[in-house]
């Protein structure tokens, strides 16, 4: 062996034992927790709650719940949110901290003892336990304890602790608590037997997850703040939580104790909720029973009717002279329900029979007297004792039963002569909760297919309802208003049930069908498009609006006011967002006639500006990022008859020549890059047409125009000059003209030869190349741009502006009467037309990023969001 051999072959020998041991000390260091976090959770909690993302929680909690934005204003919730806010901010602010949290579960259990809770995680990889542990006690300005734990102060919590061993983190206001964690000798909750048996719903990748034991929730003080126990004293729920801007919901499991009357359910059928179509229109609560076999219900159930209504039916018994209580109950099938009616008194009841005339014969039996209203026969059941209720549905129900009346195989009962009346009415004239649009879209929605419990109310129309279960007192009287609709339903599985808790959040429209999420007033009226805006803390959507009154608004994405600014002028541009400092803050760059605006997010003008310009804009603003540097380019015309550029700091860039045109520019500067070479094109409104490159050289000079004050225009663009098109539209003649860079025209005849009042390129069908929408006086239409007729819609509300939107589940055209100040949806999936209220054109977008599309417009001084 060579010299040279020999030491090659020893410094491959060294170099491999280097990278074994580096690679070995970083597989140590990447080491995985063998100790799961969930596994030193105390016994005996009686909340359990789990995220697989703590920040994604919290912004759906704090940064886009309107529910939740209503519920911080109880007394006693507010810490708990803010809390949560700070932490997350905390995570959120450092980078290491938030690698850390990321995709990474949290758990968190609530005990009774003074509402003591425990916090646990793991670290991802062991080898940085001394690392996380100073930068915890970094960040929260923790004392070292006994026992590895510390102790901090965290905003209104006060004294709180934490330890960090084998890779678990346990944080917890309890000292004991955390002993108690890292004691291998006490009970832990993943041990417990309801625990293991519904752990694999929380396995899911759930973004929060819930796990009650009611038999220690009912015991606990929290049961007298929230009512948790209505269906269950004892047993166990566990589900996962959706939170939505509007909506929140609970989906998962119950398992009843062996004691619970809910067991009564498990073997029994689940029905079809088909007595709604017969609740009243004003109908603000019911609750239903849905079985198959009423017999065995009754006896699992141990409803001993006899002993409750004895005397009311050993009368019907001697008028009848039979054994008439086991009749009338035989005839009864499927379905249980009461209801309650606005401004009514008393809770209404029913049940489905299975055969009318004896449902009308047990009726003659059980009452003294009956009389005709509205074609039917209304019967006053026979009195027991003055003040003695009848209540025929114990113990499901616990509604009086007064009088009676039978309509299309339902037996519906009131406690007095004057609600029986009242529904008689309503149902004659079919004034019932169907024709309610808002109800019955959200029965559509929410309700289940079948149903053996189904309890629905809506929490605005009946508040004083509403301490029984949420038992916190506000400072706001209004804080339940937009709570629209909530529902419970229960179906049975093999040996629990699955449930359905459901809320809506709805802004009070004042008319049917709207689902408004909320309403803000402006100072005065505006006719401002929204435009859209990003937080660059919190990556959230916020909005921008001028009014009549050149007041300038960032609002956030559920509806609140962040800050209102007076604007010497009216915008004329875009909104543009941008970053100025190259640092990720975004600021709102946009021009007025005389003037260019940037404003940073807490709106104040960026030093140096309002920038005055030289004359007064008559383009609008294009902003230009070529080479996606973040080096903004600013172009505008002015009534001068030069074309500027600027740089996004205010001043003409460096050598560019203002471009002289010969006649005013009014459209937008456009931007097209064809093959290697950079084209910035202008449209002056006698029609010539200027092509120009980043310096401001003349590019090409073509001598085709289009027509003069033409309304729009739009760049086809390609490798090629020969095939690159200045595409617009001649509006008096209805002809698509095509003038390529290689200056050859050609002109495509529309069907419709009507003048047009407004033009809009824009993505229509499926091929995504760019296409037409047209008003004219008399229709909406859209064409692609070769000609062919795409949709056409009559024009018979002056509808002056129009546009088209879809993504994977809408497709709709839309227009504008400023006239009429109408805004109307043709909707191409559902085929139905929407009318709403609206004096701009609409924001449609996914405005909370959680992949819904919303509308956002104004009416007038009001500006609306709605889910559509």
């Amino acid at each position: 062996m060579t010299l040279f051999k020999k030491i090659a072959f020893y410094v491959f020998v060294g170099l491999a034992l280097i990278f074994g041991v580096l690679a070995y000390l970083k597989l140590k260091n990447i080491k995985k927790p063998k100790e799961d976090a969930l596994a030193f959770v105390p016994a005996g909690c009686l909340v359990y709650a789990k995220t697989n993302d703590l920040i994604e929680l919290n912004k759906k909690i704090n940064s886009q719940s309107l529910i939740v934005d209503q519920l911080i204003k109880l007394q006693g919730t507010e810490s708990f949110f803010n809390s949560l806010q700070s932490f997350a901010d905390l995570i959120e602010n450092n980078e290491r901290l938030k690698e850390e949290f990321e995709n990474n579960p949290i758990h968190y259990a609530l005990y009774s003892e003074n509402f003591d809770w425990v916090l646990s995680f793991n670290i991802k990889e062991l080898g940085d336990q001394q690392y996380i542990s100073s930068l915890l006690k970094k960040l929260l300005n923790a004392s070292r304890q006994e026992n590895d734990t510390y102790i901090f102060e965290w905003k209104s919590l006060k004294k709180m602790y934490f330890r960090l061993t084998d890779g678990v983190v346990i944080v917890s206001p309890d000292l004991n608590k955390i002993q108690q964690a890292f004691n291998k000798s006490e009970p832990k909750l993943i041990d417990q037997m309801n625990f293991i048996n519904y752990r694999t719903t929380l396995d899911e990748q759930q973004l929060f997850s819930l796990y009650l034991d009611h038999a220690i929730y009912a015991s606990s003080k929290a049961s007298s703040k929230i009512n948790l126990n209505y269906f269950l004293k004892k047993g166990i729920l566990i589900g996962n939580i959706d939170l939505q801007p509007s909506q929140m919901s609970l989906n998962g499991f119950l398992k009843p104790d062996s004691s619970e009357w809910l067991n009564a359910f498990l073997d029994q059928e689940a029905q079809e909720a088909d007595f709604i179509n017969l609740l009243p229109v004003n109908t603000n609560y019911f609750k239903a029973f849905g079985f198959s076999n009423w017999n065995k219900l009754s006896t699992d159930l141990n409803a001993d009717n006899k002993k409750q209504n004895k005397q009311f039916w050993k009368m019907a018994e001697d008028t009848a002279m039979y054994e008439i209580e086991k009749d009338f109950y035989n005839n009864l099938t499927q379905v249980f329900f009461e209801f309650a009616v606005i401004g009514q008194t008393h809770v209404y009841s029913g049940c489905l029979v299975k055969d009318t005339a004896k449902a009308l014969e047990h009726l003659h039996f059980i009452s003294d007297s009956s009389f005709e209203k509205n074609g039917s026969a209304v019967f006053r059941l026979q009195p027991v004792k003055k003040n003695s209720d009848i209540k025929l549905f114990g113990p499901l129900l616990n509604s009086s039963s007064g009088f009676a009346f039978l309509k299309d195989s339902y037996l519906f009962f009131a406690e007095d002569q004057e609600d029986i009346l009242y529904l008689n009415q309503k149902l004659y004239y079919d004034a019932v909760l169907t024709t309610n649009e808002s109800f019955m879209q959200y029965r559509e929605e929410q309700f289940p297919d079948n149903f053996q419990v189904l309890v629905y109310t809506s929490p605005t129309l009946i508040k004083s309802s509403i301490p029984k279960f949420l038992n916190f007192k506000s400072a706001d009287e209004k804080m339940f208003d937009n709570f629209k609709h909530m529902s419970f339903a229960i179906v049975g599985a093999e040996n629990d049930f699955k449930f359905r808790w459901h809320l809506m959040y709805e802004a009070e429209s004042g008319k049917e069908g709207e689902q408004m999420l909320w309403s803000l007033d402006l100072d005065t009226i505006s006719h401002m498009k929204p435009q859209r805006f990003v937080n660059h803390q919190s990556n959230e959507n916020e909005l921008l609006i001028q009014d009549e009154a050149n007041a300038l608004y960032l609002i956030g994405a559920k509806g609140n006011l962040i800050w209102k600014k007076k604007i010497n002028e009216k915008v004329t541009s875009e909104m543009y967002t941008v970053d100025i400092f190259k640092n990720n803050k975004y600021q709102i760059l946009f021009s007025t006639a005389h003037y260019l605006h940037l404003i940073d997010r807490k709106g104040n003008y960026v030093e140096g500006y309002p920038v005055k310009v030289p004359a007064e804009i008559c383009s609008g603003l294009t902003v230009l990022d070529y080479d996606q540097t973040k080096d903004y380019r600013l172009f505008f015309a002015c009534t001068n008859r030069k074309i500027y550029n600027y740089t996004i700091y205010g001043i003409k860039q460096e050598g560019f020549i203002p471009f002289k045109t010969e006649a005013v520019v009014r459209l937008p500067i456009q931007y097209a890059k064809v093959g290697s070479s950079d084209y910035i094109v202008a449209l002056d409104e006698e029609g010539k047409i200027y092509t120009f490159s980043r310096k401001g050289e003349g590019r090409i000079g073509l001598t085709n125009r289009s027509i003069t004050n033409c309304p729009a225009f739009y760049l086809d663009v390609t490798n090629s000059i020969n095939t690159t098109y200045l595409v617009y539209v001649d509006d008096k003649n209805g002809w698509i003209n095509k003038i390529s860079f290689s200056d050859k025209k050609e002109i495509i005849q529309l069907r419709s030869e009507e003048e047009q009042n407004n033009i809009r390129f824009t993505l229509v069908d499926e091929n995504r190349n760019m296409d037409l929408v047209l008003t004219s006086r008399t229709t909406i239409s859209a064409y692609n741009l070769n000609g062919n007729r795409l949709f056409e819609k009559p024009n018979d509300k002056n509808y002056g502006l129009s546009d088209y939107y879809g993504d994977q589940s809408h497709s709709f055209y839309y227009a504008l009467s400023v006239v009429n100040n109408e805004l109307v949806i043709l909707d191409q999936i559902q085929q139905k037309n929407s009318f709403f209220s609206a004096s701009s054109m609409p924001l449609i977008c996914d405005l909370f990023k959680d992949n819904k599309t919303y509308l956002i417009f104004s009416d007038k001084k009001h500006l609306n969001c709605l889910s559509y």
